[in-house]
């Protein structure tokens, strides 16, 4: 039997790949964000930066770094503009 003759084939009812089922890049649901990382996104979002949000929060531009970076992660995202629009899909803001 010809090692061809093994392999699962596509049928009416199966797709040939999961992947073909999945617009765009695939990506981890985002984890639950703190109220605090929810206030500092949403600032994030209105066009704040890192020293004005830490001005309006009461904390350290470094904090809000910090903040940041941890919203990124849970985001899975890599910078402000893709978490503003990951937040809005997410209908965090």
């Amino acid at each position: 039997m010809a090692i061809s003759s093994l392999t699962a084939q596509p049928g009416p009812h199966r797709s040939s790949s999961l992947v073909d089922q999945v617009p765009g890049r695939l990506r981890r649901p985002p984890q639950r964000l703190t109220p605090r990382e929810v206030v500092i996104l949403r600032l994030l979002v209105a066009g704040m930066t890192a020293d004005a949000i830490g001005n309006v929060e009461a904390i350290s531009p470094g904090t809000v770094r910090k903040q940041l970076e941890h919203i990124y992660r849970k985001l899975d995202v890599d910078d402000r503009l893709l978490a503003a629009r990951r937040a809005w899909e997410e209908g965090l803001v």
